[in-house]
């Protein structure tokens, strides 16, 4: 008799659970984009269930894997996985897309070890602490318009030879070389000065057609006067 109760006690539990369960989606489901213009701003997207084709979800939200990353939007016509929550079928949320026919991979060198990003907009990053980037080989950054940087301070780029272009804090650009050459533009007390620094070494300038200092082109050794003779002093 205790067997056939048990038997009568896991049935109706049994039954409760169907019942609580009944009309839940328990399983996640393929669905097609139809709309990402949630015209809240909140960034939802409607689909296509595969086992309801033809019609159309409420607004659906979208899972992010980090709270501090918003990625694109699935476009309209893309394949995408979305799930139930608590298997509530009119609380859909999207778990992302699916690579297939309509959603190809993006083409990359290394299909395992590679990363590639296509974005349709704009890209914003906003970083309240430091960034640093390691690249071990080359990097290359092509722009069809302008390239901006927008520093608060200095910004100094330099080779490992130790040649660097600064463009300094307090308003001046120094070019240096490494063996200590280096010209100052813009230095002084009221930045009106342009320093050249030889550090010791010799100045060469070839093929130049003429040379003025204030509207006077400068004498030369060697050079010819008015008057035909030959030029024999420095000129400064």
């Amino acid at each position: 008799m205790d067997n056939i109760f048990n038997a009568l006690n896991n049935a109706n539990v049994a039954a409760r659970a169907a019942a609580e369960l009944n009309g839940r989606n328990l399983y996640l489901e393929l669905a097609v984009v139809t709309s990402n213009r949630d015209p809240t701003g909140n960034r939802r997207i409607k689909v296509t269930l595969a086992s309801k084709p033809g019609l159309e979800s409420d607004w659906v939200r979208r899972l992010q894997l980090s709270p501090s990353i918003d990625d694109p939007l699935p476009r309209v016509g893309q394949t995408v996985l979305v799930g139930a929550i608590q298997g509530n079928p009119h609380a859909l949320i999207c778990l992302g897309t699916v690579i297939n026919s309509p959603n190809p991979a993006l083409d990359k060198g290394d299909a395992a070890l590679d990363s590639y990003q296509e974005i349709d907009g704009d890209v914003k990053t906003t970083i309240q602490g430091k960034s640093e980037i390691d690249i071990k080989q080359q990097s290359k950054t092509t722009t069809g318009d302008d390239f901006t940087i927008d520093c608060g301070r200095s910004i100094r780029l330099q080779n490992t030879a130790g040649a660097y272009l600064e463009l300094n804090e307090a308003g001046f650009v120094v070019v240096g070389a490494a063996s200590g050459q280096k010209w100052v533009l813009g230095g002084g007390a009221d930045g009106a000065e342009w320093a050249w620094d030889a550090n010791g070494a010799a100045i060469q300038i070839v093929n130049l057609a003429d040379f003025t200092l204030n509207g006077q082109s400068a004498v030369t050794l060697g050079g010819l006067d008015s008057d035909g003779d030959t030029l024999v002093q420095r000129g400064y």
